[in-house]
């Protein structure tokens, strides 16, 4: 289970979306009362961009929602969702 906080690498979405850069790699995603972990990793300064965010990592629901299937057009909307809330905070993305 992600940690809740109340710092500044959270950021909120419309209704229950939200996103929360977890140290120097990882994205818990928030949608309603679920969680899930997507993994990413800061990229070095300078570069075209700040941050890869590994898509195929968005597979499985955080307990006690982890026996729901994600299918494919899920983890499509969930890493939209995580990309748009990150570009609109300015950061640089990069989908792998």
């Amino acid at each position: 289970m992600c940690k809740p906080t109340t710092n500044v690498n959270r950021i909120e979405g419309d209704g229950e979306v939200s996103v929360e850069i977890l140290g120097r790699g990882g994205i818990c995603y928030r949608e309603g009362s679920r969680e899930m972990l997507i993994d990413s990793e800061f990229l070095v300064i300078g570069g075209r961009y700040d941050l890869v965010l590994y898509s195929s990592s968005a597979r499985r629901w955080k307990p006690p929602y982890a026996d729901e299937i994600v299918s494919d057009e899920k983890r499509k909307q969930i890493i939209s969702n995580v990309y748009e809330l990150l570009i609109s905070h300015g950061l640089r993305v990069d989908l792998d």
